[in-house]
C-alpha cells in the first residue's frame, strides 16, 4: 500500500505521511503479533498532492486520506483542498466525493479509485463554479 503511493509519487512533498514513524511502528506490530492491543495500532493518514489540469490551467489539490485501523470493514476518512474551489465548491465537492467514497465496493483500492474520480469529476467544476454532476 504505502510503498506503493511513494513510489507513484515520488517527488518532494507529492506523497507525506501525517507520521513518518507509522511504518516503522507498523513494521514492529508485524514482526511481533500480540504485542500491541488492536485498539493501539496506528492509523495511516498521509497527504497526495497532485495536479488537476482546469480551463488550461494548472491546479494543485490536495488530498488528506486516514485509514482507520479497522480498515477495510470502516472506509478511510478524507478530505479534498483545492485553492480553484470556492467554499461552497468545497462543500459541494467533498459531499460528492464522500457519496463515491461510500458506492465503492468492498475491498476495491480506495486512495487510486479516489484520485481517479478527483482527476475526472473536479476539473470542470473547479474552473465553472458549478455543481459537480453525478
Amino acid at each position: 500500500g504505502v510503498e506503493l503511493l511513494q513510489s507513484m509519487y515520488p517527488s518532494h512533498n507529492e506523497f507525506e505521511l501525517d507520521d513518518p514513524h507509522v511504518l516503522t511502528t507498523l513494521e514492529g506490530i508485524v514482526n511481533s503479533p500480540g504485542s500491541v492491543m488492536e485498539e493501539r495500532l496506528p492509523c495511516v493518514a498521509f497527504t497526495l498532492r497532485f495536479s488537476l489540469q482546469a480551463g488550461g490551467a494548472e491546479h494543485i489539490v490536495e488530498l488528506w486520506v486516514s485509514f482507520p485501523t479497522a480498515y477495510p470493514q470502516i472506509k478511510p476518512l478524507v478530505n479534498i483542498r483545492c485553492q480553484a474551489f470556492s467554499r461552497e465548491s468545497q462543500r459541494q465537492c467533498s459531499t460528492k466525493l464522500l457519496q463515491y467514497i461510500d458506492s465503492l465496493e468492498d475491498g476495491e483500492p480506495v486512495t487510486a479509485s479516489v484520485v481517479q474520480w478527483v482527476t475526472e469529476s473536479c476539473a470542470e467544476f473547479a474552473v465553472t463554479g458549478q455543481t459537480l454532476r453525478q
